[in-house]
């Protein structure tokens, strides 16, 4: 019985350690997403920026990590559009913010339309913040998790 005991409590130590590293990482993942963000300059009002979030669950005894965002235009950033038609008040948002237009309601007006034909025309370019960020760390993570094990059963 007392064996028993000792490898339940070996195993929730390596659970524990495993969770822990898992949240390290995505920690990383999030710092690697906002980095693509600032570096391509993509996120004018920080909205996007600062809505990047990982979280560390356990379910069915699996420990899982998801990183992501819940900010709206998220996806469209991240995977880009074909050619359509944009909605005018987040267009002129970003216009008034990106050019620093406050207070001047006409060229706010002219910018705005030339943005929204151009997207009609061109699309937006994809932006996969968050799949760059992934590919930097998914080929060490079982490592790091392995090491974080190993290092707490010592």
């Amino acid at each position: 019985m007392a064996k028993d005991a000792g490898v339940n409590d070996g195993f929730n130590r390596a659970l524990a350690a495993a969770r822990r590293e898992l949240e390290d990482i995505g920690l990383d993942i999030v710092e690697a997403a906002t980095r693509y963000l600032d570096k391509h300059g993509v996120n004018v009002d920080g909205d996007l920026r600062n809505s990047i979030t990982s979280e560390v669950k356990r379910e069915l005894g699996l420990l899982t990590l998801e990183a992501g965002t819940n900010v709206r235009h998220a996806i469209f950033v991240h995977e880009g559009t074909r050619p359509h038609w944009p909605p005018e008040a987040p267009i002129r948002r970003w216009v008034r913010k990106k050019f620093n237009l406050k207070g001047k309601p006409k060229e706010i007006d002219r910018v705005t339309f030339f943005v929204r034909q151009k997207i009609s025309q061109q699309g937006t370019k994809a932006r996969p913040f968050l799949a760059v960020a992934l590919r930097l760390y998914r080929n060490v993570i079982a490592k790091r998790i392995g090491d974080a094990i190993r290092a707490e059963l010592r």
